[in-house]
């Protein structure tokens, strides 16, 4: 119940619960509602992320592979990064990385998409120039970015 769910973030968010341990995932989920409230889709994507509370990653990759495909570009840039850290962590790397370099250049999810894809070729396929090279678009792109900082140290690292 779309509604329901709504009003119930809606409490929860509204007592100022800032330390409670799940305020994070609150946020999150409010976050959901706000970009599908005008979609059919949502009813997919949250059976989708509560197959992934339950590790059934194969099945929730499935699930939203069948609304990738959305006429939301929003929506669909969302799809696509869930969908690329699900095949990460299936081991699935080719396939994530298609998924990450198809978030269109626009996107909102583009700045996490671009660390994510520069943090793969960093840390788990031990490709340096690449990674470097992908840290440098994130910094000319992301420059008022919260994780800026760290990227330029950790390209400073790369370098060294």
């Amino acid at each position: 119940d779309f509604e329901n769910l709504k009003s119930r973030v809606s409490d929860i968010t509204k007592k100022d619960l800032k330390k409670h341990m799940y305020y994070n995932d609150i946020l999150k989920i409010s976050y959901d509602i706000l970009l599908f409230s005008n979609d059919s889709n949502f009813e997919k994507y949250s059976l989708a992320m509560h197959k992934v509370y339950q590790n059934k990653r194969t099945e929730a990759i499935s699930i939203l592979e069948s609304i990738t495909n959305t006429d939301n570009e929003l929506i669909s840039n969302k799809i696509k990064f869930d969908c690329a850290y699900l095949y990460y962590l299936q081991g699935n790397i080719d396939k994530a990385l298609g998924l990450l370099e198809g978030i269109e250049s626009d996107s909102p999810f583009k700045e996490q998409a671009i660390l994510f894809e520069a943090e793969i070729y960093d840390y788990t396929l031990s490709n340096k120039s690449k990674a470097a090279e992908l840290y440098l678009s994130f910094l000319n792109d992301f420059e008022l970015s919260i994780h800026y900082e760290s990227v330029r140290f950790r390209l400073r690292e790369l370098a060294g």
